[in-house]
């Protein structure tokens, strides 16, 4: 049994004065094609077959009467004699319907309506060139191969981070293998699947793309959960915003800003409470503190006892660090005096603090041991901020920042020089200085006071003691609640003059 196409192929070559019979050709027990042999026994044409015996259509193009490959002749022409005598010499004619009533469409691969009569056309055209392709019997293991090959380079993208390259090199894959796919059908006839190792490309992609978006989410979340207790939630959004820069936490040096706050007298104070009213204490004051802190987008690194600690310029950058510390450390000291007074108002006793701010270069990073770990702060910067928490007490202020935050934030505030000191822990001795009001509420009268006290401390250096004792004096004049003015007045009764009966300079 033989089909059309090949039955209408045979009568044309044997109404040229051949009469090919079929050979089949039997390749490993399996059919590999058919020839039209010829009297001689040897072949005038070869037609590759699968080992159903089945060959594959070399479709031309799209069909139909307008954009078809082949020509079409309309039966009413042929029936009436319109064509010119001998247009149809030696030439093949098939006849079919075209019409859509008739039920000759056929879905192809080229075409959705494709006229049934063409795929024979198709066919025959395909066997006088030579060009059936065909799929080999090696497909199947072919296949199976490249299939294993496509999910090996696809497993390099696990190894890209950037999305974008991981899109480009799916596609790249996707187009060489629709590349040399195309190739081999133009050039060796091959029909080689095309589907299947697209659709694993695209699916591996997919899979990818998948569960590197879900991995994303998961790090996002957990970057969130890690960052949720120190800074604020703006800030943990910035983060994730660029997430990849704060996954490993792997310590830096940075430029940062530290703030510490201890409350004064909270020792004392917590001995005639409950330990649940110390708790709930605590849980007001640094309710607050917290607030403020994290206001100015400050990072919260621990709560030690009665004291907090705070830093800025890390995790994400900030270029005024030290004035967001330093605006941080007034509303503290503002949002303690309204809770005093709150407390008072239920006579209750008052709550004081020391803040230390300080501006340097530490280390900023996750550290700690396997057990447990914290993104933290370590350096020389912050044990100076510690120290200068330390002094405020002794200096009667409650806010000492060291010279470099004085440096940065100069032109915000007005400042007064407080000292030049030696902390314990290092060799070189520094200026501290506290905040006396913002540079848009100086008055002439603090002017005048800040004036006349770097007078004073000139003079103090300079050990003009008579000179620096006329100034002290003048200075608790101009401001009798001074802790810092009776400080420096105690220090030089005790240096300049510390004989009972050496005179006394008066006012």
């Amino acid at each position: 049994c033989q089909s059309l196409a090949l039955a209408v192929l045979r009568q044309a070559l044997r109404a040229q004065g051949q009469a090919p019979s079929v050979r089949v050709r039997i390749v490993r027990r399996r059919v590999a094609g058919l020839d039209l042999v010829d009297a001689t026994g040897r072949a005038r044409l070869s037609v590759p077959l699968d080992a159903r015996g089945a060959a594959l259509v070399p479709y031309r193009g799209p069909g139909g009467a307008q954009d078809g490959v082949f020509r079409y002749i309309s039966a009413a022409d042929v029936f009436k004699q319109r064509l010119p005598a001998g247009s149809l010499a030696g030439r093949i004619v098939l006849i079919g319907a075209t019409a859509p009533g008739l039920m000759d469409l056929r879905a192809t691969p080229v075409d959705e309506a494709y006229p049934g009569v063409e795929v024979h056309a198709s066919l025959i055209a395909g066997m006088l060139d030579g060009r059936v392709p065909v799929r080999p019997a090696w497909v199947h293991q072919a296949q199976a191969l490249l299939l294993a090959a496509i999910g090996a380079v696809m497993a390099l993208l696990l190894f890209m981070r950037r999305i974008w390259a991981r899109i480009a090199f799916g596609v790249a894959l996707i187009a060489v293998l629709a590349g040399v796919n195309g190739w081999l059908y133009r050039n060796d006839l091959l029909a080689l699947p095309l589907a299947t190792p697209l659709a694993l490309a695209a699916a591996i992609a997919l899979v990818n793309f998948a569960l590197d978006y879900r991995l994303e989410i998961r790090a996002r979340r957990a970057l969130a959960r890690q960052f949720a207790v120190y800074v604020p939630p703006e800030l943990v959004r910035q983060m994730q915003s660029a997430p990849g820069h704060y996954y490993t936490m792997r310590a830096r040096a940075e430029d940062v800003t530290v703030l510490f706050c201890d409350l004064r007298g909270f020792t004392s104070l917590a001995e005639g409470m409950e330990p649940l009213a110390v708790q709930a204490l605590l849980n007001q004051v640094f309710g607050r503190l917290t607030q403020a802190i994290q206001a100015q987008q400050g990072t919260i690194d621990k709560y030690m006892g009665d004291c907090v600690m705070a830093f800025w310029g890390a995790p994400l950058p900030a270029s005024d660090h030290a004035a967001r510390a330093v605006r941080a450390a007034l509303a503290m000291r503002e949002s303690l005096a309204r809770l005093t007074r709150e407390r008072q108002a239920a006579g209750l006793s008052a709550l004081t603090a020391g803040i230390g701010v300080n501006t340097g270069t530490a280390a900023v990073g996750d550290m700690g041991s396997s057990a447990r770990r914290a993104y933290t702060v370590i350096g020389d910067a912050v044990n100076l901020a510690a120290r200068l928490e330390q002094l405020t007490q002794a200096y009667g202020v409650d806010l000492i920042a060291g010279e470099t935050t004085h440096g940065q934030t100069s032109g915000d505030w007005v400042w007064q020089e407080l000292d030049r000191v030696q902390v314990r822990g290092r060799q070189q001795a520094v200026s501290i200085y506290t905040v006396r009001a913002a540079v848009s509420a100086m008055t002439p009268d603090l002017e005048r006071e800040l004036a006349l006290w770097q007078e004073t401390l000139a003079d103090w250096r300079g050990q003009r003691w008579m000179t620096c004792a006329e100034k002290i004096e003048r200075l608790r004049a101009l401001a009798p609640d001074s802790s810092l003015y009776r400080l420096y007045a105690e220090r030089l009764a005790a240096t300049a003059f510390p004989r009972a009966d050496q005179a006394r300079p008066t006012a």
